[in-house]
């Protein structure tokens, strides 16, 4: 352009004489295209400089914004991350609270078993004393079945011999000739033996037998704690016991009491009474008496053969062979 404005200038110049005025619009007009050009230049290098500031801004914007799309992605990865570690904290809060729960409950079923083992300890023990209490009265019913089983021996009953024997009338009979011993529960001989002959070959002992009160034998009475007999008579079959020899009579003291010096004064009543406590149980159950009645048993005759007779203590009498 300023090539072409020269050339114009030139040929004007050789067509018409320059003035002095066209030569200042000419020196004005060849600045003015100077500075137009320079300015153009300017604004060029300008416009350059700027745009290549704007294309490092933008990169550097479109760097940010990768780095920005980059955290963004980074951020939902995180987001996904969180709500993955949220919902494995929801679930890890459920299992939490239903442990919880259980765990409770298993305190509960402890708490409950540990009253029950309370409760099987005390029951364990009152058990405990229960067995205790019920050995004791085991052995104390033993102890009271074995004293009411228990025999003390009294007399012995010795056979010495058995013979026919012919009356006057010519009428032969058998008698049987035995000796009585009275002896105490250790078998010590009390008084002296009675040789006796009876009729027939049946041999009865009489005897009067009192009998207490289970309890008192239970609890080992001094005085009531064992049957008491007092022997009348000894007869055979073939006589009246009112024909036997008499042993005792009624009303007086047992020989196994009449060694004593001070014989108890509540025996002495019993006998004396005898009959009036049998027809009177009022009367004999304050006294502790349960019967009150006589007894007469017997043996077969047989020459040597020697009897026991016992009494037990909750009972009568028995004869047993030795």
């Amino acid at each position: 352009m300023a090539i072409c404005l020269a050339t114009w200038d030139t040929q004007r110049r050789e067509t018409h004489p320059l003035s002095m005025v066209d030569k200042l619009n000419s020196a004005l007009r060849t600045a003015l295209l100077l500075a137009l050009v320079l300015l153009f230049g300017w604004w060029t290098f300008f416009l350059r400089g700027k745009l290549g500031d704007n294309e490092g801004r933008i990169e550097e914007i479109e760097s940010l914004n990768q780095v920005v799309l980059d955290l963004d992605s980074e951020i939902a990865e995180l987001g996904s991350d969180l709500a993955d570690r949220d919902s494995q904290i929801t679930t890890l809060g459920t299992d939490l609270a239903e442990r919880d729960e259980r765990i409770q409950t298993q305190k509960v079923t402890i708490t409950d078993l540990n009253a029950d083992v309370l409760a099987g300890q005390v029951r364990i023990v009152e058990l405990g004393i229960e067995l205790e209490l019920s050995e004791a009265e085991a052995q104390r019913l033993s102890a009271a079945v074995a004293l009411l089983k228990v025999d003390h021996r009294v007399a012995r009953l010795e056979i010495l011999e058995s013979v026919e024997l012919e009356t006057e009338a010519g009428v032969t009979s058998d008698w049987t000739r035995v000796r009585f011993t009275e002896v105490d529960p250790a078998g010590k001989v009390i008084g002296a033996p009675r040789e006796v002959t009876v009729a027939g070959t049946r041999v009865y002992i009489e005897a009067l037998v009192i009998k207490f009160d289970d309890d008192f034998i239970e609890a080992g009475d001094f005085l009531r704690g064992s049957s008491v007999c007092l022997f009348q008579r000894i007869f055979g079959e073939d006589q009246k016991p009112a024909d036997g020899t008499l042993l005792e009579s009624s009303g007086s003291l047992p020989a196994v009491y009449a060694g004593d010096q001070l014989p108890d004064p509540f025996y002495e009543k019993l006998w004396a009474k005898f009959w009036d406590y049998a027809a009177d149980p009022k009367a004999a159950k304050l006294a502790g008496v349960r019967a009150v009645h006589g007894e007469a048993p017997f043996v077969e005759a047989i020459p040597g053969a020697i009897w026991r007779v016992e009494l037990r203590s909750s009972g009568g009498l028995t004869i047993v062979a030795e």
